[in-house]
């Protein structure tokens, strides 16, 4: 009868504790140190934690969640360098595939033990805790929930880190490598991601990166540090993890089982893979270098110049880890190059030229069932993305101011006014386009489009909240003023919404006297809505106030100011009478209420007015005058 050979090979187990026993040991030790002593030292001070538990569990601060979090992504990589660094050392190589057992036996057997030794310390930490649970009261720094969901988030990171990190020995033939490589991979994807968007952010007018917005990082360290976070791991994210850890488990098999022994001590294993190796980092410090160069200079050419000096470090790079020496400068390395700066100066052209017509593209109104407009994209994803208009007015004007930012807009120029555009087409996409422009170039489209009904329903769109959905309506004046009855929150809304829709463009750009802000606290989500500035302007609104007796609640008056200082240009006023600068400084109640009825509230004025509300004297508001309306004794006390 045939005998079976055993899997288990004592000897190799012995071997692998000789060669990787200690990170083992070390991670026990780590952890060790950061929960079960930080926890017996954080007993000596229960008081505080009965008053204040914590929230974070085992992977708080408490007990130094950062320093595991260090450990969580670097043991394992250790683990796989130590463990396969037989495959980069030739004679190494060749004692370990001389031995009685298959390739695929022994690759098994790696990766066998470097999980169990990677996870022995994680559960012999985990029954301590649980330990500690039953014999202290500790509720109040943890649970066996707690315990439950570290034990389930550290191993999933520290098992398919090990993993990914065997994938890139089995690639490479040299272990500083396989360590390198493997740390920049798990951010790869993500690093790649911002690379590309700033330099498209460049080179691409109208560029929006909303348009190619990840829901989730593809990052492992970066889901990890927010699974640990969010204390919280959901199936899908399982899921996931259980799926790459199985495809690159079978890939380095796949790899380890037909690499040549001779492969070792060279930076790439696999033949083929080297021209990728060399072009691919090539290409990522080609993007790098135009993030250095090109980004805030707002220059095509230093743009290029960090494209070119870029590519060739990362070129030069690239091949001497290839041959081994820094005696690379030859006629078919300068070849290599050359090549590669054809097919990008290729790439770069059509770009130019807009061969894919991104640049271009503006859809048709018939195409578009609703839009948004307004500054920045970050605004836009702050808020509830379905708050959008259909108003085919706000669309029209939408368009025409969109045709227009793209005559006069350039990527590579800076310039202060920024512009969004969000399209949500008939067909279910939705297409983004964000440019800086200067005002003035799109003065009589914005114009146009402010005036239009659709526009203000989203711009102001703390308007358009149903009461319902409101905790109270706060002002910031004088003093903090809430609204929490149903009918007068409907009344404010009500005549705050007829005078929005009813000021003009122009109107808008000018806030003469004091004015206030309001905010809206929601009741599902607990937080402020954006705040809208209330005007004197606001006739509805003001008579509103004024007669249910709360103006003077919202709004500063006279009475509230105890000094008034103007002075003829913006500063510390403190500042400038120390410098000898003439300060007007009154607590005339007369004058200060003639001020704040004819100030602004932005700070652009000839005169800056420094109101002190408090016994604080250091403590101000800040307005101006302009020319026109400051009163006659400011203009006197200054000539």
């Amino acid at each position: 009868m045939q005998s079976r050979t055993s899997w288990f090979k004592k000897e190799l187990w012995k071997q692998d504790f000789r060669n990787v026993g200690w990170v083992s040991i070390v991670y026990f030790v780590g952890l060790f140190f950061c929960l079960p002593i930080m926890m017996l030292m954080r007993l000596e001070d229960i008081d505080m934690y009965i008053e204040y538990p914590i929230q974070e569990g085992l992977f708080s601060v408490e007990f130094a969640g950062p320093i595991q979090a260090i450990f969580m992504f670097a043991m394992p990589i250790l683990m796989a360098v130590f463990l396969f660094r037989y495959l980069h050392v030739k004679k190494a190589a060749d004692f370990n595939h001389s031995l009685p057992v298959t390739r695929q036996q022994l690759f098994h057997h790696h990766m066998i033990s470097g999980i169990v030794f990677l996870l022995a310390p994680v559960f012999l930490i985990g029954i301590i805790q649980v330990l500690l649970h039953t014999m202290f009261d500790v509720h109040y720094f943890y649970g066996l929930r707690d315990v439950a969901f570290w034990l389930l988030a550290t191993s999933m990171n520290v098992v398919s880190i090990f993993i990914f990190s065997v994938f890139i020995g089995t690639l490479t033939g040299i272990s500083a490598v396989q360590a390198v490589l493997t740390g920049i991979f798990l951010v790869f994807l993500d690093g790649m991601y911002v690379l590309i968007g700033h330099n498209l952010d460049v080179l691409l007018n109208g560029y929006a990166a909303i348009q190619f917005q990840l829901d989730h990082s593809l990052s492992p360290v970066i889901n990890g540090i927010q699974m640990i976070e969010e204390q919280w791991i959901s199936g899908w994210m399982m899921i996931q993890y259980v799926v790459g850890m199985i495809v690159f488990y079978l890939l380095a098999l796949f790899i380890y089982r037909y690499r040549h022994l001779e492969t070792a001590s060279q930076a790439i294993a696999i033949p083929k893979l080297k021209p990728l190796f060399k072009y691919g980092v090539t290409f990522c410090f080609m993007l790098l270098g135009g993030v250095i160069f090109g980004s805030g200079v707002y220059s095509i050419t230093w743009l290029l110049f960090g494209y070119v000096v870029g590519a060739s470090i990362g070129y030069v790079i690239a091949t001497i880890l290839l041959v081994k020496t820094w005696r690379i400068f030859s006629l078919q390395h300068a070849k290599g190059l050359a090549a590669y700066g054809i097919v990008v100066s290729l790439l770069f052209g059509l770009v130019q030229v807009d061969a894919f017509s991104y640049e271009s593209y503006v859809p048709k109104q018939e195409d578009v069932k609703a839009v948004y407009v307004g500054g920045y994209s970050y605004i836009y994803t702050d808020m509830d993305k379905e708050l959008v208009t259909e108003d085919p007015a706000t669309i029209a004007t939408t368009i025409d101011l969109h045709e227009q930012a793209i005559d006069v807009s350039s990527p590579v120029h800076e310039y202060e006014h920024p512009v969004f555009i969000a399209y949500h087409l008939e067909n279910g996409d939705q297409v983004y386009r964000e440019y800086r422009v200067n005002k003035e170039d799109i003065q009589t489209e914005w114009e146009k489009l402010y005036n239009t009904d659709g526009f203000k329903e989203v711009y102001y769109n703390e308007l358009s909240i149903d009461v319902s959905d409101i905790e109270k309506l706060e002002f910031e004046g004088n003093s903090i003023v809430s609204f929490n009855n149903a009918d007068e929150m409907e009344q404010l809304l009500n005549n705050l919404r007829k005078d929005v829709y009813n000021e003009s463009y122009n109107e808008s750009q000018y806030e003469q006297g004091v004015t206030t802000h309001m905010s809206s606290v929601l009741k599902d989500r607990g937080y402020y809505n954006n705040s809208i500035v209330i005007k004197q302007s606001y006739e509805h609104t003001i008579n509103w106030l004024k007669e249910k007796g709360y103006y003077k609640q919202v709004f500063l008056h006279a009475d509230d100011v105890e000094v008034m200082k103007v002075a003829s240009e913006y500063d510390d006023p403190y500042v400038l009478e120390e410098e000898g600068k003439k300060v007007l400084t009154t607590k005339d109640k007369g004058h200060i209420q003639e001020a704040l009825e004819k100030v602004n509230s932005v700070s652009s004025g000839e005169y800056s007015v420094f109101l002190f509300t408090s016994s604080n004297m250091y403590e101000y508001e800040t307005y101006s005058f302009s020319e026109e309306n400051a009163p006659d004794w400011v203009k006197e006390h200054f000539e």
